[in-house]
């Protein structure tokens, strides 16, 4: 398991997922995984830190994220998104691209949450640890 540091706390996750957005860790309080379905390749999860709830993200936010995704992990966008980007590097197909696939966002469980049962185990063990 890896750990990463965040505003208030620390996240645990496996060491096989990709990390984006690390250099500003330090400044969020979320922090959600994407996953991507039914597509060609055997894709692994992307990490990512984040300022805002993950259920709220903008599609600026969502865009700058597959942007990560496929610096990370080229094969992406070569055999499965074919982002679209302008001169600025602003993606002009993320909508079609969201429509395509099943990429779902999740959140990373927080230790004592109340919405979740006392019991929960979260999947793959990942999870934030609050200080």
């Amino acid at each position: 398991m890896c750990h990463l540091r965040i505003k208030d706390g620390f996240v645990k996750y496996p060491s096989d997922w990709i990390l984006l957005n690390e250099e500003d860790a330090c400044n969020c309080c979320y922090v959600g995984v994407i996953e991507f379905h039914e597509c060609e390749l055997d894709l692994p999860h992307f990490l990512f830190p984040s300022r805002s709830p993950i259920g709220e993200l903008s599609a600026e936010e969502d865009a700058d994220l597959y942007r990560q995704c496929c610096e990370h992990y080229p094969e992406l966008d070569q055999q499965v998104l074919h982002l679209i980007q302008d001169s600025d590097g602003h993606i002009l197909n993320a909508q079609d691209v969201e429509e395509s696939y099943h990429i779902n966002f999740f959140i990373i469980y927080r230790l004592g949450d109340p919405y979740f049962p006392s019991d929960y185990q979260p999947p793959c063990g990942a999870m934030i640890i609050p200080d």
